[in-house]
């Protein structure tokens, strides 16, 4: 009897030797790329694919019946965009000590 094997070698995607990187650093080394620890990445990461979830929903609704949820999906795009955009700016403004420099928004609702 045959041995099973994958059909692709997951290596092609996974480039990572088992001494080269420690495990941690695969859950952390984006996060803090982008001034978050490993659970606020989980919860903005989160947050943003249940909305895009939502208004992809509401867009699928949207095909079948276009009288409703006109301007859902674009909104929620622009929401996202200009949050995630607020959000880096701030990150990358931030001091040494994690102060947020004054005058950048820390709500991206605040207008």
């Amino acid at each position: 009897m045959e041995a099973f094997s994958l059909p692709f070698e997951i290596n092609r995607w996974v480039k990572i030797e088992k001494s080269e990187v420690p495990l941690r650093h695969l859950f952390t080394d984006h996060p803090q790329s982008v001034g978050e620890t490993y659970f606020e990445h989980l919860g903005v990461a989160t947050s943003f694919g249940w909305r895009m979830c939502k208004a992809g929903c509401a867009c699928l609704l949207h095909g079948l019946f276009p009288f409703l949820f006109k301007n859902t999906g674009s909104e929620t795009i622009c929401d996202l965009h200009d949050c995630m955009v607020t959000n880096r700016d701030r990150r990358q403004t931030a001091n040494s000590d994690g102060h947020i420099a004054a005058g950048i928004r820390e709500d991206a609702s605040v207008q």
